[in-house]
């Protein structure tokens, strides 16, 4: 009888369709598991298999609007807690349960039934993705983790070549500067903006009588050098210097270690760096004693004279 059976559905004519709804029992009386049958004639049929319950979705149905077991037995559940609560059988009334459009993914490819011919809301289940659609998010969260990871080290990588360029020019540039103002007649030196000294020339020891290196171990000692009488002159200077950066010059005069007084012409000016941002200071002083003092003294006869030709003149 089962044989007979199974060669009826290999043998269907087209377009028919298999509905299977339950049976445990065959005409012999011989029992078997209701699934395990769909299951046969699902793969024996040349015809597609519908059922109406949820559980044989995986037997070889194709689905449907399927009665779900889940949700029959909830509801038997919810009507047993209100018997059990003292609720009389007869009000409870009944509610008719709604199905479910649920589907088998390999029934559907099997007999080409599009999924966007299906239900809105459809349930389809027992998809087979690809490692891709499986695995795509993680995939995509490694290439993510790995294009940011590789972004940070080109952008880490760009700033050190950055740094290093901008330091090579500084060292370059300083050599230069160096190179220039260690054989200058005058007193040049190069300050950061706090006012430490970075570099001093050799010629401060002959227009101050002191050496580069103390001038740069202790920076204060340009203030110090500088005479009582003109260090606010000198103070006012600094200060402006810092507040708008722009050339300056000023004039003053300093004692030497010998107690001699030598009068300075100072000129300073910004010094920037290649992305713009200040860097310090780079000054110029230069020993116009004899000059000042040749100035002073014409001042001194002219004055002299006015005055000796004024008193003439009343005679």
């Amino acid at each position: 009888m089962e044989q007979k059976f199974k060669q009826k559905v290999e043998q269907l004519p087209e377009h028919s369709a298999i509905l299977y709804i339950v049976f445990s029992r065959d005409s012999e009386g011989e029992t078997f598991v209701p699934r395990e049958i769909l299951s046969d004639i699902s793969r024996k049929a040349n015809v597609p298999t519908f059922g109406i319950l949820d559980t044989y979705l995986d037997f070889g149905i194709v689905g449907g609007s399927l009665l779900s077991a889940e949700i029959q037995g909830r509801r038997c559940a919810e009507i047993c807690l209100r018997i059990i609560s003292g609720e009389p059988p007869v009000d409870i009334v009944p509610e008719r349960t709604r199905n479910i459009q649920m589907f088998d993914a390999r029934q559907l490819k099997r007999w080409g039934i599009s999924e966007a011919t299906l239900p809105p809301d459809s349930i389809v289940r027992y998809r087979k993705f690809s490692v891709w659609q499986q695995y795509r998010w993680q995939a995509i969260g490694l290439i993510a983790f790995g294009l940011i990871q590789t972004l940070i080290i080109i952008l880490l990588w760009v700033q050190i070549k950055k740094r290093h360029y901008a330091e090579t020019s500084a060292r370059e540039s300083e050599v230069k500067y160096r190179t220039v103002a260690d054989f200058t007649y005058d007193w040049e030196y190069w300050a950061n903006f706090d006012g430490k000294l970075l570099y001093v020339s050799p010629s401060c020891e002959r227009i101050a009588s002191y050496t580069a290196q103390e001038f740069i171990e202790n920076p204060s000692l340009f203030r110090e050098v500088i005479v009582p009488e003109d260090r606010e002159n000198w103070d006012k200077h600094f200060q402006n210097s810092r507040e708008e950066l722009r050339q300056r010059e000023l004039q003053f005069r300093i004692q030497r270690r010998d107690g001699k007084i030598r009068w300075i012409e100072h000129a300073c000016q910004p010094v920037y760096d290649d992305q713009g941002n200040l860097s310090g200071f780079r000054a110029s002083n230069r020993d116009i004693t004899e000059r000042k003092l040749a100035a002073i003294d014409l001042q001194e006869e002219i004055k002299f004279i006015f005055q000796t030709g004024s008193t003439g003149s009343s005679g």
